[in-house]
């Protein structure tokens, strides 16, 4: 397996070619749309998040308001922002999942509905 810092590496060195590099930007994004589908199906709102932040490069905490189908609307300090679904990280979802293994999976509605 090659590493990531080979394959920078050989893209900086410019080995190539024009249709080569629009393959591989092709499957850059198809994994990004991957990822953000995957994480956006945990995220609820109420749910904790982090990102990094692309202005001042600091971690940003916050709490989901609306999950768009490809962005996420966040609160943080009283601010809402906007973020790309694959650039979040859920830290503690809302009521009604759990953590295994690192995926959060939602047990359903009853798990977390109060029974009379």
């Amino acid at each position: 397996m090659t590493t990531i810092q080979e394959i920078n590496s050989t893209i900086i060195s410019g080995q190539f070619t024009n249709d080569q590099l629009n393959s591989i930007m092709m499957a850059v994004q198809f994994a990004r749309n991957q990822l953000a589908q995957k994480t956006r199906f945990t995220l609820v709102k109420g749910s904790q998040v982090k990102f990094t932040s692309s202005r001042s490069g600091q971690t940003v905490l916050g709490t989901v308001e609306k999950v768009n189908r490809k962005f996420v609307i966040i609160k943080e300090n009283g601010k809402l922002l906007v973020r790309g679904a694959c650039l979040l990280a859920c830290l503690k979802p809302h009521n009604g999942y759990a953590s295994k293994n690192g995926i959060w999976w939602f047990l359903g509605y009853d798990s977390y509905r109060s029974h009379d």
